[in-house]
């Protein structure tokens, strides 16, 4: 896709940080694979080829959906470690904690629930000590 867009081995390659030999190795290997020439390479100059131009979308489709898949990976590890920490400055009725954890683990199965006491006076809620 890089190629593509800036028609230039050299110029997609630097794009993609990688060397312009490596590029041009795994270009050919896709063609190889697709079994059709995805470039017209003349000596100055790189052109899409018919099959080139056909599979153009299909790669910007699978480059977008693995970066979906990324995200939804990240999400997944970040819930997983994720702390909801409430700040208290009264204590709470009979039970009432202890109701709030077991519906809020329900709901979110791999969050961490706490629970901190703060002054009255504090009117961050003990969030000015660096707790998000």
């Amino acid at each position: 896709m890089a190629v593509a867009e800036e028609l230039s081995f050299q110029r997609g390659a630097d794009a993609l940080f990688v060397s312009q030999s490596l590029l041009s190795k795994q270009i050919r290997q896709l063609e190889s694979e697709v079994r059709a020439q995805l470039f017209d390479r003349q000596r100055r100059t790189v052109s899409l080829t018919v099959a080139g131009h056909a599979l153009l979308p299909h790669a910007r489709e699978v480059l977008a959906r693995w970066d979906r898949a990324q995200r939804s990976v990240g999400d997944a590890v970040a819930s997983e470690q994720a702390v909801l920490t409430v700040g208290l400055s009264t204590s709470a009725g009979r039970g009432l904690l202890q109701q709030a954890r077991e519906r809020f683990e329900e709901r979110r199965p791999r969050w961490r629930l706490e629970f901190r006491q703060v002054d009255w006076e504090d009117a961050a809620a003990g969030c000015g000590e660096g707790i998000a």
